[in-house]
């Protein structure tokens, strides 16, 4: 009988080891599971702010464009003037 009850509180006690081992592990994993969240919003934050960043360029060099064009459309009219004179 006592041979019985010896191997019955090992195995409890090697249960009780198990499901503490699993519950570290759970931890362990949580705590990875924040991690990777963290770094995915960081992601997705830099990648807004590349994209408006890239929007801001765009409007940058329409403006640029825009202003270009009327250089050019005014160095033309000034050569047409001193072509005429």
């Amino acid at each position: 009988m006592d041979e019985i009850a010896s191997t019955i509180a090992t195995a409890v006690e090697e249960q009780g080891a198990s499901t503490q081992q699993i519950s570290q592990n759970i931890q362990q994993i949580s705590g990875a599971t924040d991690e990777v969240n963290t770094n995915i919003t960081s992601v997705s934050q830099a990648t807004g702010d590349a994209g408006s960043a890239a929007g801001q360029i765009l409007l940058s060099a329409r403006l640029l464009t825009t202003e270009s064009d009327k250089f050019s459309t005014a160095v033309r009219g000034f050569m047409e003037t001193v072509k005429a004179a």
